[in-house]
């Protein structure tokens, strides 16, 4: 294996960081739950280091890699494996649900994930959160504590809203730099997110909801009376209805920003029928 793993000079560009420890692997799976009814999508399987470990307990492993020599490194690999599939393609353009459709079932996801794109593949991930059953993954250590962060943290941010609203969140145990290939420059943390069945009944436009989350993040120094202004011209009727827009957007949790653009929602209606002359 570690031949095979100095042949493929890693791609800087890709945030490739080749796993070499099989007992962390082994460790990773057996706290993801998966087991042998269970199909799974694997996020950039890389040399197959993790990949061997989850078909010990899996009934298939689909494997997502950006990675064309790799792809042909695998596809070789697993030759003989009719449960493994290997599939050339972007991870944030793949479509999660259409997997499961083709799978009849929920998925469970997992992977070493690249760094540099860590918010982009949880997004994508939370995207389809109908789709799959659990995401266990390895993260950089400072990603993964400011997932579970609590509101008034420091690092309670966008992603800590969203795994919040999304997914019930654990951190599983640190891992050291020194199982990778290359030496990552920070430690690392396995995570394991399960999936909400539905969203809270009050959410009536996700959409929004989420831009909402975005917008008052993008300017997190400042006040809600004026984060908000990206949004809405709805500070004054927002303020009537006895919010305080004094706080920043750390103080608020999932419940508190629903509430947020339920109201703001609530604005836009009336403009609409001011305009529209119903009132």
């Amino acid at each position: 294996m570690t031949k095979v793993i100095k042949e493929f000079h890693h791609k800087k560009s890709l945030g490739q960081n080749f796993m070499m420890d099989k007992n962390v692997a082994r460790k990773i799976v057996e706290n993801s739950g998966i087991g042998e009814e269970d199909e799974v999508l694997e996020i950039g399987p890389g040399t197959g280091f993790l990949s061997r470990e989850i078909l010990k307990v899996a009934k298939k492993v689909t494997a997502v890699e950006i990675d064309e020599r790799l792809v042909e490194y695998l596809k070789e690999e697993f030759a003989d494996e009719e449960r493994f599939e290997i599939i050339h393609h972007d991870f944030l353009t793949f479509d999660i649900t259409e997997l499961a459709k083709r799978s009849k079932k929920k998925l469970k996801v997992i992977g070493n994930i690249p760094y540099h794109i860590t918010s982009q593949i949880l997004i994508h991930v939370f995207d389809h959160f109908k789709s799959v059953e659990t995401l266990t993954a390895t993260l950089q250590k400072e990603v993964a504590d400011r997932l579970l962060s609590p509101p008034g943290s420091k690092s309670y941010g966008i992603l800590s809203v969203y795994t919040a609203l999304f997914s019930e969140s654990e951190k599983l145990f640190n891992i050291s730099r020194g199982v990778f290939n290359p030496k990552p420059k920070v430690e690392s943390s396995a995570i394991k997110l399960t999936l909400r069945e539905k969203l809270p009944d009050d959410i009536t436009d996700l959409v929004l909801l989420k831009q909402v989350i975005r917008t008052t993040f993008g300017k997190r120094r400042k006040m809600l009376r004026n984060s908000l202004k990206g949004v809405a011209d709805c500070v004054n009727y927002l303020e009537e209805l006895g919010f305080d827009l004094t706080r920043r957007p750390e103080t608020l949790d999932v419940k508190g920003f629903i509430e947020l653009t339920n109201a703001v929602i609530e604005w836009k209606e009336k403009e609409i029928n001011v305009e529209s002359g119903t009132i």
